[in-house]
């Protein structure tokens, strides 16, 4: 019994009796599985508690004679007969879920990162192929004798490819001669048809793609260049240029095309061009930004110019692509370019390979063929 510390009185019911000092109730402790009560003894409340366990009888700290008149007084206690929490349940641990995250996590780094990883594989490949002046979309090149060529206006067997080449073009005709600059030229159009003799000029630096697929498929790439105040590394003779088919010209400097068979009198005549207003392509830093033909540019034939950076143009018409470079950074490369037929549906892209933005003039071309 416990008493008074004040007045030396019993305490019942956490009061003093005689003086009425309040005791508060101390607090008791028990474990998750426990359930505790209090009972008389000697006059005393004592504190007991039960302790329950998965598929065990409830153990009691007190005599079980005790509880039960307890129980019979006060009833059973939901709590003591209710089956306690396994302590082996299988859990997922925490671990797992944070294993699990870094996971999906990596996977869309991954995924996020493909497309930088290709355009950076692009650009070496670019790099490799494309030291020279001329540019990747090329088959064939000629062969690597054709560089040192000692006689410019003398035709060299497996050197010139146009050796030997007969398409039956008619002998007699007109003379001709021009001047080109990189572009896209249609044979019977800006160039008559005939046989003719393509020589680099001073300084010049060019690719040459002859694309004719009414004679037997023919596509030839040549590379044609002349140093500055010195004499051209190759001169082509027997140029075969047999209408509908094309030249692709694209680098640094200029050819000169001369005949003595042109076609004149069933060359297609210029007409002006219809359009009037100028479009800019632009891609930042290290951007590809691609243009349709169409929707962002009106169908018709542009002049391209270089502006500002360097980088790559990417010509697609559904049905062939080409890719030009622009700029002069790395190399000498093509500064202006004539007369690119651009219809509905063709996609330009542009790729910037400078510190500063890339950025290419698309001008309505003087004239056009219809």
């Amino acid at each position: 019994m416990e008493k008074c510390s004040l007045c030396g009185g019993k305490i019942v019911n956490h009061r003093c009796v005689d003086c009425g000092m309040p005791y508060p109730e101390k607090p008791r402790y028990i474990l998750r599985s426990e359930s505790a009560h209090t009972h008389q003894v000697n006059g005393e409340e004592v504190l007991h508690r039960v302790r329950t366990a998965a598929g065990k009888d409830p153990v009691y700290t007190c005599d079980s004679a005790d509880e039960q008149d307890r129980i019979d007084l006060e009833g059973p206690r939901p709590h003591l007969h209710a089956p306690a929490r396994q302590l082996n349940q299988t859990r997922r641990p925490a671990r797992d879920k944070r294993r699990g995250g870094w996971l999906v996590t990596l996977i869309i780094l991954g995924l996020a990162m493909l497309p930088m990883l290709f355009n950076l594989a692009g650009r070496v490949f670019y790099s490799l192929a494309d030291l020279g002046g001329h540019s990747s979309y090329a088959e064939t090149e000629a062969p690597e004798a054709s560089i040192h060529a000692e006689a410019p206006a003398e035709d060299m067997t497996g050197v010139n490819p146009y050796e030997g080449v007969d398409w039956g073009l008619p002998a007699a005709g007109g003379g001709f001669g021009c001047i080109l600059e990189p572009g896209y030229y249609t044979i019977g159009q800006q160039i008559p048809e005939g046989v003719y003799t393509i020589t680099p000029d001073d300084g010049s630096s060019l690719t040459m793609t002859h694309d004719d697929e009414a004679h037997d498929r023919w596509y030839q790439t040549t590379v044609l260049s002349c140093p500055e105040g010195g004499e051209p590394e190759l001169v082509l003779t027997n140029v075969q240029l047999a209408a509908g088919g094309t030249l692709w010209v694209e680098g640094s400097g200029t050819l000169t095309l001369v005949s003595d068979n042109a076609q004149l009198d069933t060359q297609a005549q210029p007409c002006e061009n219809p359009l009037t207003e100028a479009y800019e392509l632009r891609a930042w830093g290290d951007d590809t930004i691609a243009y349709t033909v169409g929707p962002e540019i009106p169908a018709g034939t542009y002049d391209v110019s270089w502006s500002q950076g360097s980088g790559f143009l990417g010509w697609n018409t559904q049905s062939s692509y080409h890719l030009t470079y622009y700029g002069g950074d790395w190399f000498d490369g093509t500064v202006i370019f004539r007369s690119l037929p651009l219809t509905e549906g063709d996609t330009l892209t542009l790729e910037c390979y400078s510190n500063e933005d890339c950025i290419l003039q698309l001008s309505p071309s003087a004239e056009i063929y219809e």
